[in-house]
């Protein structure tokens, strides 16, 4: 996988213009860019400075599976502020869907520059952010009938909701 996204990534720098990105340079900033994230495995031959982690891969969000492979992982952020998400859901529903009234939480999930998406949350992380909130911002989860939605109940300035977290309302 990692010399599978070093490929996607040179492909992508020499479709941007870019003729003087070499395949040597994309795997070394690979390289950094996943050891910043993913905890070093300790090995007998390998210097002591080399397992020393990136604070970044204390957040979880990448995981060894194999010789060369990871995956991003989903799963609950205990240091995210739900109001943050919900912000972030505000947005991506203006932005995706403004006219509807209801919004799938799969789209929440997957779709790109969706809150899970761009937090790595699973579907259980981001109902109870949600939930936690419902009431005071107009939007509530909702499943009946193995569908999953958001309900907009009234309209809610996205802006609001961080002003309110970051002048340290209670939630």
């Amino acid at each position: 996988m990692r010399d599978d996204l070093a490929a996607w990534l040179l492909r992508c720098a020499h479709d941007g213009g870019s003729r003087r990105t070499s395949p040597a340079s994309i795997r070394r900033d690979l390289d950094v860019f996943i050891r910043t994230y993913l905890p070093a495995r300790t090995h007998a031959r390998r210097p002591l400075e080399d397992t020393f982690d990136c604070p970044l891969a204390e957040l979880g969000l990448l995981r060894g599976i194999g010789a060369g492979r990871f995956e991003l992982r989903r799963g609950a952020r205990p240091s995210l502020p739900a109001r943050v998400v919900l912000f972030a859901t505000l947005e991506f529903w203006r932005r995706e869907a403004p006219d509807q009234r209801t919004l799938p939480l799969e789209r929440l999930l997957y779709d790109p520059g969706s809150p899970g998406a761009a937090f790595r949350l699973d579907d259980r992380a981001l109902v109870g952010m949600v939930e936690d909130l419902s009431g005071r911002w107009g939007v509530r989860y909702d499943e009946t009938a193995g569908m999953r939605l958001l309900l907009r109940e009234r309209e809610c300035d996205p802006f609001d909701v961080l002003h309110d977290y970051y002048h340290g309302a209670a939630a």
